[in-house]
């Protein structure tokens, strides 16, 4: 009799202690769940946000060329005001690109290469040093005292540094994509609402050039005008 009870409570032990370490087991893996999930919830919160500032990057330089390529091309000196607004844009968009960059080289991501932020953060300090100090000079002379270059230079400038962070923007939105199939629609989405920004804002520069530098136009011009070309 004191076997059988002996057997049985020690069976009841074996059993009560299977019941805890299953238990413990399923609250420990549930516990490194909800853990990973709140990771990956602060990788995506931190490339959502990364994402959102970039499109302040593209902004800024957008803005400010479209004003140096307006200020280069009117026939007549700037005046005061155009030139502070240069001097504001362009202080705006150095302050943009060093937070974003800046922001991103601390993140430390192992998926965003740091020299990516590194040649964003160069290209920027030539382009201050070198265009935008250009650019100022040119505009307190006559537009036919204006150095030829300064109608491509601010531009191949521009684009390689917007070349650069969409090669950022590119990382976070796949990044962000992953997250499921309606927050990749929306990135899709997103990306081509861009592009469609990028290619209409190009075309509108280009006759806003033809108009201040008024010539006629080549049949090879006519013929890039009127084409429309989908990549």
């Amino acid at each position: 009799m004191v076997r059988r009870t002996f057997s049985v409570s020690t069976l009841l032990s074996i059993v009560i202690g299977t019941l805890v370490v299953v238990l413990v087991t399923a609250i420990t893996v549930g516990a490194m769940s909800a853990w990973k999930r709140e990771r990956d919830s602060a990788v995506i919160m931190a490339s959502a946000r990364q994402a959102r500032d970039i499109v302040l990057v593209r902004e800024a330089l957008r803005i400010e060329l479209g004003v140096i390529d307006t200020t280069i091309t009117e026939p007549a000196i700037a005046s005061p005001a155009t030139l502070a607004r240069l001097k504001q844009l362009h202080s705006k968009t150095l302050s943009v690109i060093g937070y974003v960059e800046n922001e991103i080289i601390q993140a430390r991501d192992d998926k965003m290469p740091p020299q990516l932020a590194a040649r964003v953060l160069q290209a920027a300090k030539e382009f201050d040093r070198k265009i935008f100090t250009a650019v100022l000079t040119a505009a307190v002379e006559p537009r036919e005292r204006r150095p030829q270059n300064l109608i491509t230079d601010p531009s191949s400038s521009v684009f390689a540094m917007l070349e650069l962070v969409d090669m950022q923007a590119g990382i976070l939105s796949r990044r962000i994509a992953t997250i499921g199939p309606y927050m990749s629609e929306m990135m899709r989405i997103s990306d081509i609402a861009w592009h469609v920004r990028v290619e209409a804002g190009g075309e509108r520069r280009i006759y806003g050039n033809f108009v201040a530098w008024p010539h006629k136009l080549s049949t090879q011009q006519h013929e890039a005008l009127a084409r429309v070309e989908i990549e």
